[in-house]
């Protein structure tokens, strides 16, 4: 066993819920003092755009959930609730809501309110972070509601010891489209090899009303919340460009088809994606190693950035080896879009055309509280994911001791970042273990360690960055790919 280690990594690094109920408006009055300030530590602040003006303006709320109620005779006033580096703070008339006893307060903004909060996360960067809510113990971002957003800037998850891993596979095929048998079967097989959620993605093109409604049937009756999470989804096809056939991209978490017709321009799919029902609709960029035969390849237009397509886009396949000799690394895919601004996890697939689902070691690793269908797609959606080739082992990236990989962090650091590989069946060794940033660079890294192996290392960059995990087991064949965790500066 190893013990926790850390590592300092300065200048090295790129230098080198909400509103329950509105309460009453409280004024200030002398009561007793309590004993400590409802402000030490915040769970979230979150804006309300009341008004679908896309930024903060008068009249939108900013709703600040406490980590424990408000105490029964404290009296707060907005002077308790200061922004860092704000002239104007909450905006002239500003009003401030509260109810005794409440584990969440609301402030009514006032004009002139100077809160910034999109668009500002852009690798190699240095933009403006959100506006942040200073409290004794940090200072806490507002970030638009998640209904509210045109475009995904960040966001935060909280670990937990709740959580632990579950292990599946997001894109495969039946002979509903050019795979094997049926979505019944497939289903039925990946269960038999041990995973513990799976998803059929049958071709977009090949799809009838009939036929999907067929497949979101045996989704729903192989789905067995605890055991088995069954996902149904499809996926889209491309298109011949001047730069080469247009890559696939997979959906999840959505009842509707998408146009096929409507989609042949990467704008018009995005637009796709982001008009289907459902709040946990997960789109996943597949296989970006693949080279059309005629057309060759296009990787979404050199993953072109879309922030609005960011908000549904989510996952990126990972493949340390190819059974179609295609070159699905990290450096093919991940790291060149998590370069251009995307907030992406990496995913594990098999793209099963035969009647094989799940007969490989390679894994998609998600981090939940419990198995059902709904939790992995919210799962998806929160980026909680590892690639690994081992189905017994597992990765976590953690940021500044509470927040999961996939989260963002934000202002000037140092962050802390620890990391913790597990094996479920044995003492496993870890060759290497490495810190990875923008452009593929190695931060720090660790070597020859046995499981569970705990790293820690600050990370303070002077731009926006991403950092994610990566571990060579036992052989340069055996790895496992963390979630980035983002930093805003």
């Amino acid at each position: 066993m190893t013990g926790p280690a850390s590592l300092r990594v300065g200048a090295c690094l790129l230098c080198l819920g909400l509103a329950g109920r509105a309460g009453e408006e409280l004024e200030p009055v002398e009561v007793a003092a309590t004993s400590s300030s409802p402000f030490t530590r915040l769970r979230f602040a979150e804006l309300r755009d009341l008004d679908h003006s896309g930024d903060a303006s008068v009249g939108d709320r900013v709703v600040l959930g406490l980590r424990r109620p408000l105490a029964p005779r404290r009296v707060i006033a907005l002077g308790d609730l200061p922004l860092e580096g704000s002239e104007r703070g909450w905006g002239d008339g500003a009003r401030l809501l509260a109810t005794p006893g409440a584990s969440q307060v609301e402030v009514v903004l006032g004009a002139g309110a100077r809160l910034s909060l999109s668009g500002t996360y852009r690798p190699g960067a240095r933009g403006a972070t959100p506006a942040q809510l200073r409290t004794a113990s940090g200072a806490v971002p507002i970030l638009m509601a998640a209904a509210s957003r045109r475009s995904f800037g960040g966001d935060r998850f909280a670990d937990s010891p709740d959580l632990r891993p579950f292990y599946g596979q997001l894109h495969s095929h039946t002979g509903v489209s050019d795979g094997e048998l049926t979505p019944a079967d497939a289903y039925a097989t990946a269960r038999r090899y041990g995973l513990d959620f799976f998803a059929v993605t049958d071709h977009l093109e090949q799809l009838t009303a009939e036929s999907w409604a067929a497949a979101r049937r045996a989704a729903r009756a192989a789905d067995e919340p605890g055991a088995f999470a069954a996902l149904s989804g499809y996926e889209w096809g491309g298109f011949p460009t001047l730069q080469g056939w247009m890559n696939h991209v997979n959906v999840v978490g959505s009842d509707a088809l998408m146009s096929v017709g409507g989609t042949l321009t990467l704008r018009r799919l995005y637009e796709g994606i982001l008009v289907l029902p459902g709040e946990t609709v997960v789109g996943q960029f597949n296989h970006p190693g693949m080279k059309h035969p005629v057309f060759g390849r296009n990787n979404w237009n050199a993953f072109e950035y879309h922030e609005d397509a960011d908000l549904r886009m989510r996952l990126m396949m990972v493949e340390t080896r190819s059974e179609r000799g295609e070159d699905n690394r990290e450096d093919a895919g991940l790291v060149p879009a998590l370069d251009r601004g995307w907030h992406l996890a990496p995913k594990a697939e098999e793209d099963n055309h035969r009647a094989h689902w799940g007969h490989t070691r390679r894994r998609t690793g998600l981090w939940l509280a419990e198995l059902s269908s709904p939790s992995v797609l919210a799962g998806l959606t929160r980026m909680a994911t590892f690639y690994t080739d081992d189905p017994e082992a597992s990765l976590k990236l953690r940021a500044d001791g509470e927040w999961l990989m996939g989260s963002t962090v934000y202002g000037g650091g140092p962050h802390r970042l620890e990391v913790e590989v597990a094996h479920r069946t044995r003492v496993a060794l870890v060759t290497r273990l490495e810190i990875v940033t923008v452009g593929g660079a190695v931060v720090a890294r660790r070597e020859n360690e046995r499981t569970p192996v705990r790293f820690a290392c600050d990370v303070d960059p002077r731009t926006d960055a991403y950092f994610f995990a990566r571990v060579v087991l036992e052989g340069p064949e055996d790895r496992m790919i963390s979630a980035p965790i983002f930093v805003d500066r």
